[in-house]
């Protein structure tokens, strides 16, 4: 009896239109992140939508190729460094302060055996991408390596091309087991080495931290283990073009390609922003069209509301009725959000391969899924708090 007093002569027009609003202003809000998030992750190795990392080094002068000038970084020019508003974080990137000789591959094997000589850099675990066993105690006898992505592809689509050899995959790439000395005779170390993954943020062959400090303590020069030549900068990216200035008056020097696809990044948060700006409005106007409905929806059945309290109903459990109403439409509105995004996911995987010759695969993001909940959420808040406020006004409370 409840449900039919309270929900007859109800029009759903009203319903409908708030609740098609409800989907296309959700979808837009996921689609736009969605799409930033696979662009940014494939193209610029990273989805931090507010921060970019640099390596910051002196630029090469020619009192430098003398001999009479230092390209390494003081105290007080870290602290300058950290000064500045662009800067978030501010961390050291170690180099090996010793001779680093790896030898991969073996006679009759998959790669053709040969020496080379390299250098190692780390910088803190906390801006590497999670790796798993990227890690190094004195003592092990294994040096866990992390190499940039550019060096696979070199392999893939340079040396194994010309020498006539098996082009690998990452897994594969990190199946080899690789020779490492560290250090000059008769204090030379042996030691095994592997890949432990790939990375896109960093341009150089990184090792664990502590790996790095250990043995420049034990085989390095300590005057040059105490210089400090490369930096890791996490610059917030709202300030682009004063941290390019900067760089630029200081004769820093940082990746150049990182420069550009920051500036690209700093592009797409524009568009991002105007096109979280036009889904807010239509999510706005949908959640001020589903608040007008309650109200039209609750003072059509005013009299029923009124003799159902004067009969001895609680305002609570006629406002619930309501409730449940609403948290169902709601429901529903969220569904087909999701079904829709991740059609639209689909095809957005097979357009930026074809289109913009980048592989991105996998479904929506974790974000897509936190903002359809927050919507679901908020709309149902908004709801409860208006629904319970008009009844209990109608039950005569104030």
């Amino acid at each position: 009896m409840l449900k039919k007093l309270v929900f007859k002569s109800q029009s759903a027009t009203q319903l409908i239109i708030a609740g098609i609003g409800s989907v296309i202003g959700l979808f837009i809000m996921v689609g736009a992140i969605q799409f930033y998030l696979d662009y940014t992750s494939a193209a610029f190795g990273g989805k931090d939508l507010l921060r970019d990392g640099f390596v910051m080094q002196r630029q090469v002068g020619t009192l430098n190729s003398l001999n009479m000038g230092s390209t390494s970084f003081s105290e007080e020019d870290m602290e300058d460094i950290r000064s500045q508003p662009f800067v978030e974080e501010l961390a050291i990137v170690r180099s090996t302060k010793f001779k680093v000789l790896v030898g991969v591959g073996k006679k009759g094997g998959r790669i053709p055996p040969f020496l080379i000589q390299m250098f190692f850099q780390s910088v803190p675990d906390k801006y590497l991408e999670r790796v798993d066993g990227f890690k190094w105690e004195p003592g092990d006898t294994l040096v866990p390596i992390i190499l940039p992505i550019e060096y696979l592809n070199l392999y893939n689509y340079g040396f194994a091309t010309s020498q006539g050899i098996p082009q690998l995959s990452e897994d594969a790439f990190s199946a080899i087991n690789m020779n490492v000395e560290i250090g000059d005779k008769p204090n030379n170390v042996q030691m095994k080495a592997r890949v432990a993954g790939f990375t896109a943020k960093f341009s150089t062959i990184l090792v664990p931290d502590k790996f790095i400090q250990h043995y420049n303590e034990q085989l390095g020069d300590p005057e040059e283990t105490k210089k400090i030549e490369r930096l890791f900068a996490i610059v917030n990216s709202k300030y682009h073009s004063d941290f390019v200035e900067w760089i630029g008056e200081n004769a820093y020097s940082v990746n150049q390609e990182k420069l550009k696809t920051s500036e690209e990044k700093a592009k797409f948060r524009i568009i991002l922003s105007i096109l979280l700006f036009v889904a807010s409005l239509i999510i706005l106007l949908a959640v001020l069209i589903f608040v007008q409905y309650a109200k039209l929806f609750i003072w059509k059945a005013v009299s029923e509301i009124r003799l159902l309290i004067h009969l001895g109903y609680n305002y609570i459990t006629i406002a619930n009725q309501y409730i449940r109403y609403f948290v169902v439409i709601f429901s529903v509105i969220t569904g087909i959000t999701l079904i829709v995004s991740m059609i639209g996911k689909f095809w957005l995987n097979g357009y930026m391969q074809d289109n913009l010759g980048i592989e991105v695969t996998g479904g929506l993001d974790i974000w897509a899924y936190l903002i359809m909940l927050a919507f679901f959420m908020l709309y149902s808040l908004i709801i409860i708090l208006s629904v319970k406020r008009i009844i209990k006004r109608l039950a005569g409370y104030n």
